[in-house]
């Protein structure tokens, strides 16, 4: 799902190519009887992550890429209406505009942007990495066009919308003691992970999506769009500061990532243990894409 729906926002091939392999992985005959035996009727999360995450990095580059096509004008004016009226034009002082009162909680960082007068943000890490694909798709757009001013004004988007994020939800909301997150000197934002930004903070966060916290299917999406914004060591240092938080290891073939912690990445004491999930997957295929493209740039001891 992850992928099906990265895929409609980016105009990448890997992605693309991710997700054919992955079909055709669960359309395999053979795959579904390894996964899905005569004797048991019903696929599980657990089992199907347990027989596909060896073998969709194996067989990921066993083909030529696709291509994928370039999106029709009416469709890019059609996004950047939308991404206008979310962030504000990307050659306003003012841009990102922050996320709305109901949408996002006050951050305790400023930002300056290009204009001199500093104004408070509110982020929101789910809203704000699609936007990273979505800008750094229409400068590559612009790119292929030769419209290079174009292209050069929204990638200076991508790198001022990642600049914000990392200073607000990368930090704490408050200097209030239950908005307190965990130093951690790897991390390029000085903390562990990153907030996703609700509205409500409580030192322990909830079993739901009430609370501010760290949401691992939130982490993901900005770390892939990290990835496609060619920030791959900021990616790389942030799945290192907060992987040991999400994953809890059980033993005896159990265990996974956590698809939740309060933002001082502890455990929040409503959740329960952890097994192979959908997040425990989209960690793999993240953490591989990152550690694929950070060994031709990154010193040995960034590995994932």
């Amino acid at each position: 799902n992850s992928l099906a729906h990265m895929s409609l926002i980016m105009n990448h091939p890997l992605l693309l190519f991710a997700l054919t392999s992955f079909r055709k992985l669960l359309l395999s005959p053979t795959l579904l009887q390894q996964i899905h035996p005569a004797t048991s009727p019903v696929f599980t999360r657990r089992s199907i992550f347990a027989t596909v995450s060896p073998l969709i990095m194996s067989s990921a580059f066993s083909s030529p890429l696709p291509t994928t096509p370039a999106p029709s004008d009416t469709v890019l004016e059609q996004a950047l209406i939308l991404l206008d009226s979310v962030y504000g034009t990307v050659d306003s002082p003012s841009f990102p505009l922050p996320m709305s009162t109901n949408e996002a909680g006050l951050c305790a960082c400023t930002w300056k942007g290009t204009s001199k007068q500093q104004k408070p943000q509110r982020r929101y890490l789910w809203t704000d990495a699609f936007a990273v694909l979505a800008y750094q798709s229409i400068s590559e757009v612009y790119a292929s066009q030769g419209r290079l001013d174009q292209s050069r004004q929204y990638h200076e988007a991508v790198e001022k919308l990642i600049k914000v994020v990392h200073e607000c939800l990368g930090k704490p909301r408050s200097n209030k003691k239950e908005d307190g997150m965990t130093p951690c000197s790897v991390s390029p934002t000085g903390y562990v992970g990153l907030r996703i930004g609700k509205k409500e903070s409580r030192q322990d966060t909830d079993f739901g999506m009430r609370f501010d916290g760290q949401y691992f299917h939130y982490l993901d999406k900005w770390l892939f769009a990290l990835a496609r914004a060619n920030h791959v060591t900021d990616g790389v240092r942030i799945a290192k500061s907060s992987f040991p938080y999400f994953f809890e290891d059980a033993g005896r073939g159990r265990g996974g990532v956590r698809w939740k912690l309060s933002v001082n990445a502890s455990r929040p004491s409503t959740l329960p243990a952890t097994y192979p999930n959908d997040d425990t997957l989209n960690a793999l295929i993240v953490y591989s894409l990152l550690d694929a493209l950070n060994k031709n740039n990154a010193p040995n001891e960034l590995s994932l």
